[in-house]
């Protein structure tokens, strides 16, 4: 359940954005973190910062998030380092913005890739230890935008509708198991990822030019493990916005998204 003397969080796409956010706060609630990624470079950044401010350890692993099989993958790396996961967050996300017939396919796929497949080939690698020792956390960082389709974003809400349902699906399963299972929904948070998505993309769209910080969605998902709920959606907006949602035809919401989403 931890290191020596400190529990272990392991953080995907901890490299910058959310991710970052979410290890540098976990370490001041005195955590150690297993931080992965593609880039070691940011990754190396990240836990020296952790060292420098927190005084917690950081192991640094590199994991391409697309590749099958990167869940029993990294179970083997943390295995082999002599530590155990008490808290898997499951943040790292790809998205791309614009007509679903012009994006490159190729981006759409590593998209359900890595939202979808990584995110639930590490829960099933690492969920079976938490349950045995009947303590710890999954979190997976879902999104508003699971709660109605996007167009122009159509890929990317599926897939975090799927990690909602998919979540409160095991939150279900698990109850009473000593495990808690939690979806964290944010809405645009201010990261790259939102630059990612190209110089003529959400950024210029209301609904992306005033994201939340990403010191905000960390210490959401600081509160949500202190719940035992299964959905927590980031800000006192956000809530109401889903709880209206679910009111109106699923066409309304359709149509009224494409008019904020549409390409200028």
């Amino acid at each position: 359940m931890t290191t020596a003397t400190r529990p272990v969080a392991l953080v995907t796409g901890a490299s910058s954005g959310i991710g970052e956010a979410i290890a540098l706060r976990l370490a001041q609630e005195g955590f150690d973190l297993v931080l992965v990624a593609r880039s070691d470079e940011r990754l190396q950044r990240v836990a020296s910062s952790i060292q420098r401010i927190y005084g917690r350890r950081s192991w640094v692993l590199l994991e391409d998030l697309t590749r099958r099989d990167c869940g029993t993958a990294l179970l083997q790396q943390v295995q082999a380092l002599g530590i155990t996961v008490e808290v898997l967050i499951n943040n790292a996300g790809i998205g791309a913005y614009g007509p679903f017939q012009e994006l490159p396919l190729e981006e759409e796929r590593s998209a359900i890739a890595v939202n979808i497949g990584a995110l639930v080939e590490l829960t099933h690698a690492f969920l079976p230890e938490l349950l045995a020792r009947r303590s710890g956390a999954v979190i997976n960082i879902a999104s508003t935008a699971a709660f109605q389709p996007a167009p122009f974003m159509a890929v990317y809400a599926a897939t975090k509708a799927f990690v909602l349902s998919f979540t409160e699906a095991l939150w279900a399963e698990t109850l009473g198991r000593g495990v808690k299972i939690i979806a964290v929904c944010p809405p645009a948070v201010q990261t790259p990822f939102i630059a990612k998505l190209g110089p003529d993309g959400p950024p210029k769209i209301s609904a992306f030019a005033h994201g939340l910080p990403a010191e905000q969605v960390a210490s959401a998902v600081v509160e949500a493990m202190r719940g035992d709920v299964p959905t927590y959606i980031v800000g006192r907006k956000s809530r109401i916005l889903t709880w209206l949602v679910r009111l109106m035809p699923r066409a309304a919401v359709a149509r009224s998204v494409a008019r904020v989403m549409r390409p200028r």
